[in-house]
């Protein structure tokens, strides 16, 4: 017999709600599922002041996340907006991961 698969989990539109990826990385952990991706829209472009608290629970739990319409919508208004409502290392937190199966690798990119 051979070994057995490695399990992948995969979550999406989260929408800038924490306790909704919590419940889905514990769910997919439950289910032995090793690596974890999340699929895009992590923020949410109506409460982007989540952004912080929801990227750091996915670096915290090693998802490897692309980045959602929502997510570059909140970075744009990011940019318009007085004040910090999200924190310069989330803008800048290096997430989001390409891989290229043709190289056998990945590189890095910023989340925003």
């Amino acid at each position: 017999m051979g070994t057995m698969p490695e399990k992948i989990g995969i979550m999406a539109d989260s929408h800038g709600k924490p306790e909704v990826i919590q419940g889905a990385i514990s769910f997919l952990k439950e289910k032995e599922c090793s690596l974890l991706y999340h699929l895009g829209d992590i923020c949410d472009s109506g409460s982007p002041g989540t952004a912080d608290v929801c990227v750091e629970l996915l670096k915290k739990h090693d998802v490897i996340a692309i980045k959602g319409n929502n997510d570059h919508i909140v970075v744009v208004n990011h940019r318009t907006q007085p004040g910090e409502v999200v924190s310069r290392p989330t803008l800048t937190s290096g997430i989001c991961m390409i891989w290229e199966p043709a190289r056998e690798t990945s590189h890095c990119l910023s989340f925003f």
